[in-house]
């Protein structure tokens, strides 16, 4: 008779409650979720130095896991793919939260709504004031651009559909009419 070792044993654990997840049991996979945690939390935690973050990617991991819980092989260690889809997790979030090393594309937005808006702002009227010569400068159809995603919060989705184009040509458009607005406030 054959003694199974304790990776084994936890393998086989492991791996039935694998299955009895892909059967619809929240109850086995809520334990997936236990035995996996602290080790998916450390991998973002030491990518992310840690934080709310690493937290909030953890359990975006374990949600996109439930997700795709028939993938899932159970002759295969768990581990590894959750790993791999923090990993994703963190590359998108990354992507998304690219740093502006001087804030210029947050300050601009802030301005950009306070300026369409009507309303002052109090703290640099001078910068304001620029600003609004330089969205002066736009021709219409840009400055309604700003005027539909910066002052009335329009989502990029929406907009999109209703100028006709796709969400990657909005984004690019957005962003290169932020650069020019910012080339034009640090002009003297």
């Amino acid at each position: 008779m054959r003694v199974m070792n304790s990776s084994e044993d936890h393998m086989g654990r492991e791996a039935a409650l694998i299955r009895a997840a892909q059967r619809g049991d929240l109850g086995a996979f809520s334990s997936l979720v236990r035995l996996h945690h602290a080790s998916v939390r450390a991998f973002l935690s030491v990518r992310l130095r840690g934080g709310a973050d690493a937290d909030d990617l953890a359990q975006e991991t374990f949600v996109t896991a439930w997700h795709h819980v028939k993938e899932i092989d159970p002759g295969r260690p768990l581990g590894p793919w959750l790993r791999t889809l923090a990993f994703n997790h963190l590359r998108n979030f990354r992507r998304k939260h690219r740093a502006d090393p001087h804030g210029a594309t947050a300050e601009l937005e802030r301005l950009a709504d306070a300026r369409l808006a009507g309303r002052p702002e109090p703290s640099d009227p001078d910068r304001l004031r620029a600003l609004g010569r330089c969205l002066e400068g736009l021709d219409g159809s840009l400055r309604d651009l700003v005027r539909l995603r910066y002052v009335e919060g329009m989502p990029l989705a929406d907009l999109g559909r209703r100028l006709g184009i796709p969400h990657s040509t909005l984004t690019m458009r957005l962003h290169r009419l932020r650069e020019r607005l910012k080339a034009c406030l640090e002009k003297p």
